[in-house]
């Protein structure tokens, strides 16, 4: 029978439930069909280049993008193994969607973590719980869109996040006294989240001064914070350092590619410039939340809570040092938002439990909370109302258009290439994933040279009130065309760089079946008997 009492019980359940029903029509209007008549499953194009390498691996060529080719092109090292297990297990197509429904599940376990998180907070700070809350606190997670989208498009957003709050929940477990299981999982979960992205290594500096921080203030000896803390901290380095000592045995670098390629070369005044370019976007929409947080984190005020907003305060100077990103989804930030959310819900609390305590009229006390969690409503509405289209099903996800665009480009060039064509790209993803060809990366994820270039900051590549876009912002075409001469080119322009005639290459255009493709004049890899249809050349 129902009652009271279990309804937040079946509440929280249905959430759960509802989703991964949404969660699965997300993920269905992310397919393209082919003009092959064959559905296709696509992440956004930054994690089908982690597919390509994972591919690889899974079939005997090496944790490469192209094979013999050496290159790091990717920052997501442990996200790339889980998506090489799916690529041994299943044909191209069906791995791309076991990834997929990982990052489903990633999200589903986020939204349990974050439970426990806010339980154990209540509990140390001996608040009142009620079944409520666990319905709220899922919402922190699953009821934010840009976390469920970079973790449905493949991207390691969710991981992160799965890993970032296992990691805080430890942490938690540990000051309260939680057993020696407790430190073992925390050692883990933050081994795994840098191995997951390096800049997961921000979050094990903010866990060690917290850790710090509270044997200080319960006055720990030194031996005792040796033998109970500095362990994890240890085994920490100790697989940092051995994935760093890989990294050089395997690649012959200390830092990714990926890292040179949109770090290097850009002053600090101007990733600056361009970091709070970025975060301008992001200010409207995320404002109403910090409004809400800063009162919640005064009423609640203890080493906990600064705990909780220390990750999304520190992702945001982060994103603002690294200079933004090419895609206002808020993709570094997404991670912490939700321990952002969290703390709303503790000042929530503790305003009712305050209520209950200084005996004002429930009627009175309901209200005030029921104000409060009314703003909070507003606040995850302003986060998601920019997407809101995309939320309701109304668009079809940011980038699966292009997605579309890719895949059916790589279909094409299946047929018009025979083996041993190389391909040129600006996008390194789809492309390259479904194609196998040699591919060229024009702008360097895979590409030592590319990325040892000096950045160009004439504002030719530019976004987003960002006069350089971190990734994309370092080409030489006229290295890239002359030395791979690839078959196909992507495109044939990029900035302030364009094909010319002292090139020595000529491309055509052509028509396969409503797909433009660009095709060097002469290759001895284009199919004789191909059905395309030229265009103009460049």
């Amino acid at each position: 029978m129902l009652t009271v009492r279990r309804l937040p019980v079946i509440l929280h359940y249905a959430l759960l439930l509802g989703y991964s029903i949404w969660a699965g029509g997300f993920l269905y209007r992310t397919t393209v069909i082919g003009i092959d008549g064959k559905r296709y499953f696509s992440l956004f194009d930054d994690a089908m280049i982690s597919m390509r390498y994972a591919w690889n691996l899974a079939h005997g060529q090496g944790l490469v993008w192209n094979a013999g080719e050496r290159v790091e092109g990717y920052t997501n090292f442990l996200m790339t193994l889980l998506m090489s297990l799916a690529s041994a297990l299943f044909s191209k197509r069906m791995a791309v969607c076991a990834v997929q429904v990982a990052g489903i599940a990633f999200m589903l376990i986020a939204s349990l973590l974050i439970v426990a998180i806010v339980r154990e907070v209540m509990a140390q700070q001996r608040l009142t719980w009620r079944p409520w809350y666990a319905l709220l606190a899922s919402l922190c997670v699953l009821g934010y869109y840009p976390l469920s989208f970079w973790s449905i498009m493949g991207m390691e957003t969710g991981l992160l996040t799965m890993l970032l709050l296992l990691s805080v929940l430890a942490a938690l477990k540990v000051t309260g006294g939680g057993s020696t299981r407790w430190r073992i999982i925390l050692a883990l979960a933050m081994s795994a989240a840098y191995l997951t992205r390096m800049d997961a290594l921000l979050f094990i500096v903010i866990i060690g001064g917290y850790l710090t921080w509270d044997a200080g203030s319960r006055r720990m000896p030194m031996r005792q914070y040796a033998t109970a803390i500095a362990p994890i901290f240890l085994a920490c380095g100790a697989v940092i350092a051995a994935h760093t000592l890989w990294r050089h045995a395997y690649y012959g670098a200390w830092v990714p590619n990926t890292y040179l390629l949109k770090v290097t070369g850009m002053p600090l005044p101007d990733r600056l410039r361009d970091g709070w370019g970025f975060l301008s976007f992001f200010v409207p929409q995320g404002c109403w939340a910090w409004a809400l947080a800063l009162p919640a984190l005064a009423v609640t005020l203890s080493r906990r809570t600064l705990f909780l907003v220390a990750f999304p305060v520190v992702l945001l100077l982060y994103q603002l040092w690294t200079g933004g990103d090419p895609w206002p989804l808020w993709r570094i930030l997404s991670p912490g938002m939700p321990l952002l959310l969290a703390l709303i819900l503790l000042g929530a609390a503790r305003v009712w439990d305050h209520c209950a305590q200084q005996a004002i009229p429930r009627s009175m006390s309901t209200a005030v909370v029921g104000v409060l969690l009314a703003a909070a409503a507003i606040a995850l509405y302003h986060l998601n109302v920019a997407f809101r289209s995309e939320i309701t099903f109304q668009e079809r996800p940011f980038s699966v258009q292009s997605n579309s665009l890719y895949v059916n480009t790589a279909v094409a060039l299946n047929h018009l290439l025979l083996p041993g064509g190389r391909i040129g790209v600006i996008c390194a993803g789809i492309i390259p994933y479904y194609t196998d060809a040699y591919a060229v990366d024009f702008l360097g994820k895979c590409d030592r040279t590319i990325a040892r270039l000096q950045p160009d900051r004439s504002g030719a590549v530019c976004m987003y009130r960002m006069k350089s876009l971190p990734g994309h912002n370092k080409y030489n075409l006229r290295y890239s065309f002359t030395h791979y001469h690839p078959d196909f080119a992507q495109q044939l322009s990029w900035g302030r760089d364009r094909l010319d005639a002292s090139y020595g290459l000529t491309y055509d255009l052509y028509n396969y079946r409503n797909v433009l493709l660009y095709l060097r004049r002469g290759s001895p890899y284009l199919r004789s008997d191909a059905k395309a249809v030229f265009l103009e050349s460049r």
